[in-house]
């Protein structure tokens, strides 16, 4: 992708848009199902060493370790490789079809035969599997939990709504199930309860610190008789 960059724009490798490379290379993760760790980890040591070719070509006088000055260097020689390669391939491709090297030899082998060494036996054979069990990775068992499912905020403000609205007044601990239901159900129900005041639905009302909230409903809807 780099190299593509260089040649279309006809520049040199300090000239490359470190914004363009990026583009370029999230375009490419977009046509990925899953993207390989090891393309990512390439992306971030080009892209590191672009910007160490940008400071140095901007800052002629900064002073460089040997290990960034190999890197730089060394970016530049499999650049030149890759184009090389490009270049004489296409040329490779058309010698190799008009005369081929070789051809590939037919096997003259009907069956696979396995002839284990002589002093082979039952007990070596053991000790060897043993010995490759034992190297294989341990897959860690991640313990299973369920995952309880938490009501909305839009769904609590309905719920507690509709509720008010038939009862005209109930209390907090009534409404929330306050010491039987879980602590982030209580919270939710505490804020759709301060949603509803704020709308101007409902108005609440506390005598006391840490006592019982009142909630009762406003603008309550006449009923009508037929």
């Amino acid at each position: 992708m780099l190299l593509e960059l260089i040649e279309a724009r006809k520049m040199h490798i300090s000239d490359v848009s470190l914004s363009q490379v990026a583009e370029k290379f999230l375009e490419y993760l977009d046509t990925m199902e899953e993207v390989p760790l090891a393309d990512t980890a390439n992306f971030v040591y080009i892209a590191s060493v672009l910007i160490l070719i940008k400071s140095k070509s901007l800052l002629p006088g900064l002073d460089l370790s040997p290990e960034e000055t190999a890197s730089m260097d060394d970016l530049e020689a499999r650049l030149a490789l890759l184009k090389l390669f490009r270049d004489q391939s296409s040329s490779i491709r058309q010698i190799y079809d008009l005369n081929n090297i070789y051809l590939r030899e037919e096997s003259t082998v009907s069956d696979i035969m396995f002839v284990p060494p002589e002093n082979i036996n039952l007990t070596i054979l053991k000790d060897i599997a043993k010995q490759i069990i034992a190297g294989m990775p341990v897959v860690d068992k991640i313990e299973k939990k369920t995952i309880e499912r938490v009501i909305s905020l839009e769904e609590m403000i309905g719920d507690l709504s509709s509720r008010i609205q038939k009862t005209l007044r109930m209390s907090f601990k009534e409404f929330s199930g306050l010491q039987k239901k879980e602590k982030v159900n209580v919270i939710v129900s505490f804020l759709a309860m301060l949603e509803l005041v704020k709308r101007g639905i409902v108005n609440v009302t506390q005598h006391a610190d840490f006592s019982d909230i009142e909630i009762e409903a406003l603008n309550v809807k006449t009923p009508t008789y037929t």
